[in-house]
């Protein structure tokens, strides 16, 4: 049996809400910190999501999406899948093939993945 994963990655950022709204939320917080040594609250924020993405762990990762072609490409290349039918309301499992958690809600695919991940 695999290791159990506690690693998720939520493909909410630019689907469910705005990369402004990121950016905007970190200057709120810290930029009175990182303005003053020169550093821009928007550039933490693109190094934070792309160390994000290319984060790694001995456990096969989730990845959890709102929008059903970013599960699928990330099933395509090894993550564990969690797709939520809140954006696009229906699941396309004979276009996009079988995913490992599929939910109606978010809170409902969390509970799933958390089930899925201790079988």
């Amino acid at each position: 049996m695999a290791a159990f994963s506690k690693n998720v990655v939520f493909d909410v950022v630019g689907t469910l809400v705005s990369y402004k709204h990121l950016y905007e939320a970190i200057k709120k917080r810290l930029g009175h910190k990182l303005i003053p040594q020169g550093i821009q609250p928007t550039l933490l924020g693109i190094c934070w999501l792309e160390m994000a993405e290319v984060s790694t762990s001995e456990s096969k990762p989730w990845f959890a999406a709102a929008h059903l072609w970013d599960a699928s490409g990330a099933q395509s290349v090894g993550f564990n899948t969690a797709y939520s039918t809140i954006l696009e309301g229906e699941y396309l499992s004979e276009i996009y093939g079988e995913l490992d958690v599929v939910a109606e809600t978010l809170p409902v695919m969390a509970d799933r993945i958390i089930v899925a991940s201790k079988q």
